[in-house]
């Protein structure tokens, strides 16, 4: 079995093979994947937090017609 090394980013799903190995494209591999010690910066959880507030704030939806019959929600 021959074996080659590369390094890549995967995207959506998605692994590059390097122009140089086009020759294996027709041979049945076998892959494994090995994460490096580069590890993506994960936005912090502050910023996600304040996303979702700013998120939440800009919406605006008039409710002031609106009446809740508890009874007619329950209906089966």
């Amino acid at each position: 079995m021959q074996t080659i090394e590369f390094e890549c980013h995967l995207k959506n799903g998605l692994i590059q093979v390097p122009k140089h190995y086009q020759n294996w494209f027709q041979k049945s591999v076998k892959v494994r994947l090995l994460a490096t010690d580069k590890i993506a910066k994960k936005p912090q959880k502050d910023s996600i937090n304040e996303e979702v507030k700013n998120f939440f704030e800009n919406i605006q939806i008039d409710l002031s017609g609106y009446h809740f019959n508890r009874d007619e929600a329950n209906e089966r």
